[in-house]
C-alpha cells in the first residue's frame, strides 16, 4: 500500500499573488505530491494560456493542469456543482486525493465528494489581505503582491515622444527617478557606441526587436510604472530621417499602446523633420495623450526639464490615481 499522499487545489489565479503562492507552498510542505488545477474560459479578462505560463514559471516542480471545458452547471451557485468539480479532478487523479487546500469555505464540500480532508489555509486572508479581484481593480494598490511574471501584464507604460532623442531620454531618466522606478533607454543609440560600424538598413530589424526587448525585460522589474524614451516606432522614424530609407512598414507594426503618451512639444523650428507630428499621427486616437512644452536650448538636452518634469509627473500621477 503507497505511503504518498497527495494534495489538490483548485483556482482560477487570475493573477496569480503573492497568498496563491503562500497557498501552494503551504500545500507542498504536507502533501508529498501536489496537483494545482488551473480552471480558465475563453471570456476571461486575462486569457488562461497566459496565466498557465505564469504558474508554470513561478511553480516548476508543481504538477498543474489547466481546465479549459466549460460547464454551466459547475457555477458554484447551483447545485451539485461540488459534484461536478470532484468528478473533474478526479480524471486527473487515478490515485485519489488525500488533501484539498483552499482559502475558502468551497474546500471543505470539495474534500468531502474526493474523500479528502479539508485543510484551511488563511481563510481570513489574515496573512496575505489580497485577492486576484482585488488586483484586477486596483492592481497598483496591491503591486507589492505581484510575483516578478506577473508584472508587466499590470505595469504603466508611459511612452515619451519627442523629435530630440537626448531630451526623451533627459526626461525619462527624471521621471524614473522621482517615481523611483526605472527606464527604457534608446537601444540604437547604445548600439551605434559599442559597434565599429554605423548601422545599416539590414541592423533595422534587429534594433527594433532588440529595443522592444529591452522593454519588456525592464517590464519585470519596474515598480509600478516604465518609462519608455524610445519605441520600435520612433526608431523606424528617426532611421528614415538619419539614413534616408523609407522604414513605414516597420514603423507601421506597432508593438502595442501606452498607458500614457507624453509629447514634448519645443519650440519653433526645434522638429525640422516632422519626427514629433508624425508620430503623433501614428498614436491611436483614444489614446491617453498629454503634451509637455520643452522649451530652452536645443543643444542641451538637460536644460529646462525642471519645468517639463513637474507637468509630467502630473500626468503620471492622475495615471496611477486611475488604477
Amino acid at each position: 500500500m503507497s505511503t504518498t499522499t497527495r494534495g489538490v487545489i483548485l483556482g482560477r489565479f487570475m493573477p496569480p499573488h503573492n497568498g496563491h503562492r503562500y497557498l501552494i507552498d503551504f500545500g507542498r510542505h504536507i502533501a508529498d505530491e501536489l496537483t494545482v488545477f488551473l480552471c480558465s474560459l475563453p471570456p476571461d479578462p486575462i486569457p488562461g494560456t497566459l496565466r498557465l505560463q505564469w504558474m508554470q514559471e513561478i511553480f516548476p516542480t508543481v504538477r498543474l493542469v489547466h481546465i479549459t471545458e466549460e460547464n454551466p452547471n459547475a457555477n458554484k451557485n447551483q447545485p451539485g456543482a461540488t459534484a461536478i468539480w470532484a468528478r473533474a479532478l478526479a480524471e486527473h487523479m487515478p490515485h485519489g486525493v488525500d488533501y484539498v487546500f483552499a482559502s475558502e469555505h468551497y474546500g471543505f464540500d470539495l474534500a468531502r465528494e474526493l474523500g479528502a480532508r479539508f485543510v484551511p489555509v488563511d481563510p481570513s486572508r489574515s496573512l496575505f489581505p489580497v485577492s486576484a479581484t482585488a488586483v484586477r481593480a486596483a492592481p497598483m494598490t496591491y503591486w507589492d503582491y505581484l510575483p516578478e511574471p506577473v508584472r508587466p501584464f499590470f505595469v504603466r507604460r508611459v511612452c515619451i515622444a519627442g523629435a530630440d532623442v537626448r531630451r526623451r531620454v533627459a526626461l525619462g531618466r527624471a521621471l524614473s527617478q522621482h517615481f523611483k522606478t526605472i527606464y527604457s533607454g534608446d537601444y540604437a543609440r547604445f548600439w551605434q557606441d559599442h559597434m565599429d560600424r554605423p548601422p545599416q538598413e539590414a541592423d533595422l530589424p534587429l534594433l527594433m526587436r532588440a529595443q522592444a526587448a529591452s522593454e519588456g525585460a525592464l517590464a519585470r522589474q519596474a515598480d509600478r510604472l516604465l518609462f519608455v524614451t524610445t519605441d520600435p516606432t520612433q526608431l523606424a522614424l528617426q532611421w528614415r530621417v538619419q539614413h534616408g530609407e523609407a522604414a513605414d512598414r516597420l514603423a507601421a507594426e506597432r508593438q502595442g499602446g501606452y498607458d500614457l503618451y507624453l509629447i514634448m512639444e519645443g519650440s519653433a523650428g526645434s522638429d525640422p523633420d516632422g519626427l514629433a507630428s508624425r508620430y503623433r499621427s501614428m498614436i491611436p486616437t483614444d489614446a491617453n495623450v498629454v503634451t509637455i512644452p520643452v522649451p530652452g536650448d536645443p543643444n542641451d538636452p538637460d536644460d529646462h526639464i525642471g519645468l517639463a518634469l513637474e507637468p509630467a509627473c502630473a500626468a503620471v500621477e492622475e495615471l496611477l490615481r486611475a488604477q
